[in-house]
């Protein structure tokens, strides 16, 4: 009878450990990215940057120079946030039917929501931000 006890618990745990391994983790969300990042200073282009629903507002560092521009969209997956944005004439000072669509994307999520990285593009490379006042 001890041996069946045994088997039992030992089949209990065995399924209670790949019932908890095998839930698929949550995809990132606009709770992930939405809000003020503030970029390392060892960043090649400093940069603070800001997420808001619909602008992604970009702050040069040291001079501070502002710049914003439209969101089209923000694309969820369980690792990576990647967002599309339009510079140019709705942004002001563009050209007329000039405007230009980017992306890039945001991966590597700490699970405190703290920081983050921007993903190396053909612009550059990869850039540590944490949020700001962290």
């Amino acid at each position: 009878m001890g041996i069946a006890i045994r088997n039992a618990i030992l089949a209990c745990a065995v399924t209670l450990v790949l019932a908890a391994t095998s839930f698929p983790v949550a995809a990132l969300s606009a709770k992930d990215i939405l809000g003020q990042w503030c970029g390392e200073r060892s960043n090649p282009n400093w940069t603070n940057v800001e997420f808001t629903e619909t602008r992604l507002i970009v702050t040069r560092l040291p001079g501070k120079s502002v710049k914003s521009f439209k969101i089209r969209s923000y694309d969820y997956s369980d690792d990576l946030v990647t967002v599309h944005y339009t510079a140019g004439d709705d942004e002001g000072g563009g050209t007329p039917g000039n405007s230009r669509q980017f992306r890039v994307e945001y991966g590597h999520f700490s699970s405190d929501g703290t920081s983050m990285n921007q993903e190396p593009n053909e612009a550059g490379g990869r850039y540590r931000f944490n949020r700001c006042g962290s």
